[in-house]
């Protein structure tokens, strides 16, 4: 394995306490991010989170969350210690704000996906392609059909786009319900808690929450 994609592996662990676990799914941060000079790792809380260090005139060590993900401007003398030490007393707004532009990207997806046969859907790091019209009366991943994996909708050829988007949506729902309770128990496991009980929703200002007696 590449030195690229073990830095790859270990910074999916660390994003997937922050809710950004979907399997193999492609991190918001690029290989060629990570093959840049100045690019570097923290570790913040329980997450390994990489920075782009940026040597500057500046007097004091400033912060900044883009579409790059985090940026650090530091006078030229600051020891790289001294630079982490001040990213993790900002851990808390650093972590938020990377979820916050994570979250983001995620609806400008969404806001551009097209619901029709033929169309592709994000899914576990890797497309699908919807297939409608295939006689089968439950919908269900296909592997190695075509060009790549089919999505075969339970819907007869006519069917509208909005009605293809239900069916994949519901399929979607169901595929999320199956992935969390598989990662559940490991992350009980690794924080030391137990969740009682866990359900989805339709939230769109945040990632999820936990309440003091287990639900999820």
């Amino acid at each position: 394995m590449s030195i690229a994609s073990r830095i790859q592996n270990q910074l999916a662990i660390g994003l997937s306490q922050l809710g950004f676990d979907f399997g193999t799914q492609q991190l918001p941060f690029s290989a060629d991010i990570i093959s840049q000079e100045k690019q570097r790792w923290v570790q913040l809380g329980n997450s390994i989170v990489p920075y782009t260090l940026k040597r500057t005139t500046r007097r004091t060590i400033g912060f900044s969350i883009g579409s790059n993900g985090l940026t650090v401007s530091a006078p030229k003398w600051s020891l790289v210690i001294d630079i982490e030490t001040a990213l993790r007393s900002k851990q808390t707004w650093i972590l938020n704000k990377l979820a916050q532009v994570q979250m983001n990207r995620s609806k400008q997806v969404q806001s551009q996906q097209r619901w029709g046969h033929g169309e592709l859907l994000p899914y576990l790091g890797k497309t699908v392609t919807l297939h409608v019209g295939s006689g089968t009366s439950l919908t269900r991943l296909q592997h190695g059909m075509f060009e790549s994996e089919t999505l075969l909708l339970s819907l007869n050829d006519d069917a509208t786009d909005a009605q293809i988007k239900d069916a994949a949506q519901a399929w979607l729902q169901q595929e999320a319900k199956r992935v969390f309770a598989d990662r559940i128990p490991v992350f009980e496991l690794k924080l030391g808690v137990k969740v009682k009980d866990w359900r989805l929703s339709n939230a769109q200002g945040r990632w999820g929450s936990a309440t003091s007696t287990g639900n999820v």
